[in-house]
């Protein structure tokens, strides 16, 4: 196959795959801005609103990357528009909206995690660090920050014109790539993975305190009551066992460093603060090991770009598209995380959809009779899912404890 067939394809195949991710992402953030600013919150008010900025940081990056993508590499004969290379100010405007929407989405997620483990190993901070004013006051400086780091772009980008073709390129090339992998990559990776252990940390602390103090057999010792300080309660025999992989995970590192057998262990109803709280690491868990997977590669390839002619190379060219739509994945599939790791979020979605599926089937009916015996048939055929989703959104409601500023 000739080099450029070959990159017409590979681009086709990545231009389809970035079609999927688009739509994931439009409908994933919506829906958790939704979610997280309905009257009755999910998590912590720092935690929100660390989570609604971020939907709106990914949704921003896939109006001005993927979507631009797409329309930069359409066949010819269709639609085809590359937005930088318009004119000179969108050359230099449209990289430094880019950078600095992928940017402020890392270090949000470095701010919530170094909010969730002042909230774990410093409890007594909570109330002063983790409030919903100090996470404003955190949000604006780091979108600051990162746009007055990202002012390079406005100085060096520029119009360059080659073999008649016009691009959009950066006057000193390897010096971006370079702060990228650093500011983006590098010091992201060192503060997120010193806050996970220090909470694995205070885990193994507070498990060896409370097995002195409590006389609880290890068997037995709930991983929920090792978070935030919370007391250890009288335990009945264990009827609730761990979902999620990643809570065990949290069990099995605890338990493998102190050199104990690894066990399944029991935890409390689901209602439980402290439950609550260890599904919000967990999810936090999920969204730092799926970074890892698909950001950490994009810098890193871009240091090789900048050593070797990639578009000249099919396998380095298929490795830039790999890790490209790798890179995209990152800003749309968070909602699927944190459906997948939160049983509260997940409850809250799943009776929104049931509710817009009754909405809509009622809606398609003209008569009033006809109305009620369609509203009465979808209950029926959902009555299980319906009730269970219900009664627990509406325990989560009436157990949640509102940290909102005075």
């Amino acid at each position: 196959m000739a080099t450029s067939d070959y990159r017409d394809y590979v681009t086709s195949a990545q231009r389809v795959a970035t079609m999927v991710l688009i739509f994931m992402s439009y409908l994933g953030n919506s829906l958790t801005l939704y979610v997280l600013n309905r009257p009755t919150s999910l998590f912590r008010a720092s935690t929100n609103l660390y989570l609604s900025t971020l939907a709106v940081m990914d949704l921003l990056y896939t109006t001005l990357g993927p979507v631009c993508f797409i329309l930069a590499t359409n066949p010819k004969e269709y639609f085809n528009w590359n937005i930088r290379t318009y004119n000179k100010i969108l050359c230099k405007v449209h990289p430094f909206l880019t950078y600095s929407a992928s940017t402020n989405a890392v270090w949000l997620i470095v701010a919530l995690t170094i909010d969730r483990m002042i909230c774990t190993v410093l409890p007594l901070k909570a109330k002063t660090f983790c409030t919903k004013r100090c996470a404003i006051k955190i949000t604006l400086g780091i979108c600051l920050v990162i746009m007055t780091i990202n002012t390079y772009i406005l100085v060096n980008n520029n119009l360059m014109s080659r073999n008649s073709v016009v691009t959009c390129e950066n006057n000193v090339r390897i010096v971006p790539a370079i702060m990228d992998a650093v500011i983006c990559g590098l010091i992201p990776i060192i503060l997120m993975g010193v806050a996970n252990f220090l909470m694995i940390q205070k885990l193994k602390e507070l498990k060896m305190k409370k097995q002195v103090n409590g006389g609880i057999p290890k068997n037995q010792l709930p991983a929920t009551d090792l978070i935030e300080g919370y007391t250890i309660t009288e335990i009945s025999p264990p009827s609730y066992h761990v979902s999620h992989p990643l809570i065990f995970m949290i069990f099995f590192v605890v338990q493998v460093t102190d050199g104990q057998s690894v066990s399944m262990p029991p935890i409390k109803p689901k209602k439980d603060k402290a439950y609550k709280l260890t599904i919000v690491i967990a999810m936090i868990f999920s969204v730092h090991l799926f970074y890892l997977v698909t950001v950490i590669p994009e810098y890193a390839f871009n240091l090789v770009k900048e050593l070797y002619e990639v578009d000249k190379n099919q396998t380095l060219f298929t490795l830039s598209r790999l890790f490209n739509t790798m890179w995209y994945s990152n800003f749309s599939l968070h909602f699927l995380l944190y459906c997948s790791s939160g049983p509260q979020f997940r409850a809250k979605i799943a009776q929104l959809l049931l509710e817009l599926w009754q909405n809509l089937w009622c809606c398609v009916c003209t008569s009033a009779r006809t109305k009620e015996q369609a509203t009465q048939m979808v209950t029926r055929s959902f009555t299980m899912k319906t009730r269970s989703l219900a009664e627990q959104a509406q325990s989560l409601e009436d157990d949640e404890v509102q940290n909102e500023d005075p």
